[in-house]
């Protein structure tokens, strides 16, 4: 049978991988527009080849990219493109890492509700069960949140020396670990509302409340 520590332990082991996942997600590329652009959280990277054929880039925070690309240097190929879906990818961004961190937030909270769980506490600050409910929900808005207003799945590039190809959106590694820290927190989820009644058992034997 399982015990109420081992429970609590699967819970926070799958907690951790959402919130390592949700960290990753910041820093790595979200999908790739126009051949030469990478899309992230917090940046875009622009790739180019230098004088003597070696690959190279550039990552720049979004303002930095529209102070420095956007507006000085309009010469670079399919630019224009990028920096008219400038604002949707920033404020996309950014509604993301409210929306995450407020979930992350609730998990962090949950975690505390866990350890007060497993020793019985009865005292008011660990008597919030509900943080495991709402971090889910808070973290699928944000994933929702961010598709739409990047609109990741209905760009199209305009440019007449792209072809499809070529510049059609690909993802990269930041839209897997979107998806999988989504799918962690479902999981975390379906864990606590399933082993919810057995809980309360190992708590509160029957015996103990007659």
């Amino acid at each position: 049978m399982v015990g109420l520590k081992l429970l609590t332990f699967y819970q926070s082991l799958i907690d951790f991988c959402f919130f390592l996942l949700v960290f990753f997600t910041y820093f790595n590329r979200i999908f790739q527009y126009m051949d030469d652009y990478d899309i992230g959280i917090l940046a875009i990277r622009y790739y180019f080849n230098t004088d003597d054929g070696l690959e190279a880039y550039v990552r720049a925070p979004f303002d930095d990219f529209d102070k420095y690309f956007c507006d000085k240097q309009k010469n670079l190929k399919r630019l224009s493109e990028v920096c008219d879906n400038y604002s949707n990818f920033k404020s996309a961004g950014i509604v993301f890492i409210v929306l995450s961190s407020i979930s992350m937030a609730f998990m962090l909270y949950g975690q505390i509700y866990l350890v007060g769980r497993m020793f019985k506490s009865q005292r008011a600050f660990f008597s919030f069960k509900f943080a495991h409910i709402i971090y889910p929900i808070v973290f699928s808005l944000a994933v929702a949140c961010y598709l739409g207003i990047s609109q990741i799945f209905t760009l199209s590039p305009p440019s007449k020396d792209c072809s499809n190809e070529k510049c059609q959106v690909e993802p990269e590694v930041g839209i897997y670990s979107l998806f999988a820290a989504e799918l962690a927190c479902l999981a975390s989820l379906l864990l606590f509302v399933f082993s919810n009644k057995r809980i309360n058992r190992l708590l509160y034997p029957p015996e103990l409340t007659k």
